[in-house]
């Protein structure tokens, strides 16, 4: 698509923005939910981490369906509005307390419209080999993580000091503010109009955007038997896939097990660093000591350290070349101090957690575009879409492993959390060193070249 680079430049604005505004709402939404369950709803530790779980790991599955949607019926550019107007609507709605199970089924749903098809979207305005689109995602990638940092300070203060409602309500003002740009802007986008050869099939779209918000709303209400059987499903389609791919004779079976060492690679470290957001805020929370020169230090502040390490030091992490085992070894070593610390009954401060989180904020500069990129490289190979595919349902999967990983420190009795927290985060750690071994044990085996990221 050859596009004039005054209209290249504004469109890589809008959707930036756009993607920057989301962030906000979402982070906004998940600095403060396990808190809101725990604390408001009085949810015990165990539900509120299977909700989140469910949450999660529905919204990032979701993207699979999303993306068939916006091939067969919508194109790229309405499903992007459609899926803008339904996170609004769902973020709204977290305002208002009997609306929950509704509000979450919503965000479901527009994150399945949403999110990966403004990935795609801005990547259509990008020759096959531009040096531009390095660039451009970039900026994209920068941006989300500004608004994620924004709303990780912003929401947090807010609720601490005035409610959760209200720090519900500044969270959803991010995608008010997105969706009105692209509304406004929405001639711009025209011009990446993409409407499958097919008729515009608005009907059949509907129905499966109902089908989603049916399925991603019973899903909270029941969460406990979701993520009994949510993981087979993921499983089973990832299985497909590789059956898929095998039958492909640009891929040796060889490639297909590289592929889903580096996809289990992603699965176990991403479900550790899903801790920040769940049991290591209710650890900030609880047990450690927030007050400092007489300011109490909100424990949400834990969450902000993460898209500042990113927006610092991700240049300078992506320059340097790691091993894989790197950083499992460097997150295990968060987690193992946190466990000592607990289990000697030694009184831990926030700033301990925040190095904690920086550690493993770290690591996953060190592993993210590790495994992205020898993803998209495999991709090369041949049936890209369905190689790319596999990332958000690995996402879905990491997002239930952590609900597991998190009820092993879910706190029943507050006797004895310390003991409960030193146990867990001890097996945590353990489970990413064994992990990270592993995968490097693998990653030589089925790499005959000798590379200094593997």
């Amino acid at each position: 698509m050859q596009l004039q680079q005054v209209n290249r430049s504004t469109i890589l604005t809008v959707l930036s923005f756009a993607q920057m505004c989301k962030f906000f709402s979402h982070f906004g939404i998940r600095t403060l939910l396990i808190l809101y369950l725990v604390e408001h709803l009085h949810y015990s530790d165990t539900h509120a981490f299977g909700t989140n779980a469910v949450f999660c790991g529905l919204s990032e599955l979701g993207g699979i369906f999303g993306g068939l949607i916006a091939d067969k019926y919508l194109g790229l550019r309405r499903e992007v509005l459609w899926g803008g107007c339904l996170l609004l609507v769902g973020y709204a709605s977290f305002f208002f307390e009997n609306f929950l199970f509704m509000s979450m089924g919503l965000i479901i749903t527009g994150s399945s419209f949403f999110s990966s098809n403004i990935t795609a979207l801005l990547g259509s305005i990008y020759e096959e080999n531009d040096p531009q689109r390095k660039r451009g995602f970039t900026l994209f990638y920068m941006m989300q993580n500004l608004g994620a940092l924004m709303a990780t300070i912003l929401c947090g203060f807010i609720a601490m000091r005035y409610g959760f409602r209200l720090g519900f309500l500044v969270a959803s003002l991010g995608m008010v503010v997105g969706h009105s740009m692209l509304l406004i802007k929405q001639k711009l986008l025209h011009t990446l109009e993409n409407t499958p050869a097919k008729a515009y099939r608005k009907g059949l779209a509907i129905a499966a955007g109902l089908a989603l918000l049916i399925f991603g709303t019973l899903g909270i209400c029941y969460e406990k038997y979701v993520l009994m059987f949510l993981p087979f499903l993921a499983g089973e389609v990832l299985i497909y896939f590789a059956l898929c791919l095998m039958q492909d004779a640009r891929w040796t079976r060889k490639q297909v097990y590289s592929l889903f060492v580096f996809l289990g690679g992603l699965i176990l470290f991403f479900a550790v660093e899903d801790q920040i957001c769940s049991s290591l805020l209710l650890f900030a929370q609880r047990e450690t000591q927030r007050s400092i020169f007489g300011w109490t230090i909100p424990s949400s502040v834990i969450l902000t350290i993460n898209p500042i390490v990113i927006l610092l030091c991700g240049t300078m992490i992506a320059k340097r070349t790691s091993y894989l085992l790197t950083p499992f070894i460097l997150s295990a070593g968060a987690f193992g101090i946190l466990a000592i610390l607990c289990l000697l009954n030694i009184n831990c401060s926030v700033l301990g957690v925040m190095g904690a989180v920086i550690a493993i904020s770290l690591a996953e500069l060190m592993i993210g575009p590790l495994v992205l990129s020898k993803t998209s490289q495999l991709a090369a190979r041949g049936s890209p879409g369905m190689v790319m595919g596999m990332v958000p349902i690995a996402f879905s999967l990491a997002f239930q492993l952590s609900g597991g990983l998190s009820k092993i420190v879910a706190i029943e009795d507050l006797s004895s959390s310390l003991q409960i927290y030193g146990s867990g985060f001890g097996i945590i750690a353990l489970l990413l060193l064994l992990g990270g071994v592993v995968m490097q044990i693998l990653v030589k085996r089925f790499y005959e070249e000798k590379s200094s990221v593997c």
